[in-house]
């Protein structure tokens, strides 16, 4: 997710939250404008830079002074900003070692709560691999957080010797149908694909494998239009090429200059807006990695395989 998407998102989730609130006269409410400045002002310049703004950093950007009132501190807000500016990822607790010999004396819950799902072979993830007997029985809440409660209840049912679920529906995940894991598995990572190569992810920092030059600040549409033109045929992917298009797409004008450069994407960039953006190039896709594996996704440059 590019810089000005996380922004979009947040934007949109304190505008929902302003609605609930009423109108800028009631505490609660929050200036969108100076919200994004202020984050901007703390250093919130890149997606990078987002991802390591903390829950705690984020408060004191949400609060508006109203007079009459005390500045109220939206926590539960800051906490799902922070999640978008991760890239849905929650704030991980600081975690515990537990012993071997401990992991033996906990009860299934205290297990589940104390399970860190990308460390499978420590020994709260033997433990709950052993008593499953290998079945699926994790579910998410969001991203990679467990919902423990859910996960402790399908533990007891393969415990008990019950077939495992592939899937879920409870009200606790409001009405939805959720895949259940087991222990080594994670859920699909969606990563921003690279523009000028199909099937090829950038790397966290935005860097692409080939060129080593960073997508980082560019905006989505501009990624966009570039990807329509290759679909187009405008544009034949070479190394050369692809530094010239970086080069372009990272200049003060991108917009316009990738517009000129290639109208037949740029006449069909409207016409799939037209038809809704569901329709326009995603430039995320999933990617599958088990929890523990050293496997490195870019590694000697082979195209990665997407589950």
């Amino acid at each position: 997710m590019s810089i000005d998407e996380k922004f979009a998102t947040a934007s949109a989730v304190i505008s929902e939250h302003n609605d609930v609130i009423g109108d800028a006269s009631k505490p609660g409410w929050i200036d969108l404008e100076v919200f994004i400045s202020r984050i901007k002002s703390c250093g919130g310049t890149s997606e990078d830079r987002l991802k390591k703004l903390r829950y705690e950093d984020i408060i004191p950007c949400l609060i508006t002074e109203i007079t009459g009132n005390e500045q109220l501190a939206p926590t539960a807000l800051a906490r799902e900003i922070a999640s978008i500016f991760r890239g849905g990822e929650t704030e991980k607790p600081e975690a515990k070692i537990v012993s071997v010999k401990r992991a033996e004396r906990l009860t299934p819950e205290e297990l589940v709560k104390a399970f860190d799902p990308e460390e499978p072979a420590n020994a709260v993830g033997k433990r709950l691999k052993d008593m499953s007997r290998g079945c699926k029985f994790v579910v998410f809440e969001s991203g990679r957080t467990v919902n423990t409660g859910l996960t402790t209840k399908l533990l007891l049912e393969v415990k008990q010797g019950f077939p495992e679920r592939s899937s879920y529906r409870a009200a606790s995940t409001r009405g939805e149908i959720v895949p259940v894991y087991r222990v080594g598995e994670l859920p699909p990572v969606y990563v921003d694909e690279n523009p000028l190569y199909p099937g090829r992810i950038l790397r966290p920092d935005g860097t692409c494998d080939q060129t080593g030059r960073s997508w980082d600040g560019v905006s989505l549409k501009v990624r966009q239009l570039i990807r329509l033109a290759i679909k187009e045929g405008e544009l034949k992917v070479d190394m050369e090429t692809a530094h010239r298009v970086i080069d372009m797409a990272i200049s003060p004008d991108a917009e316009s200059a990738v517009k000129q450069r290639y109208q037949h994407a740029a006449l069909r960039y409207v016409e799939l807006e037209g038809l809704g953006h569901s329709e326009l190039p995603s430039l995320r896709v999933p990617m599958t990695v088990k929890s523990g594996s050293q496997q490195e996704p870019l590694q000697g440059g082979k195209k990665v395989i997407f589950g």
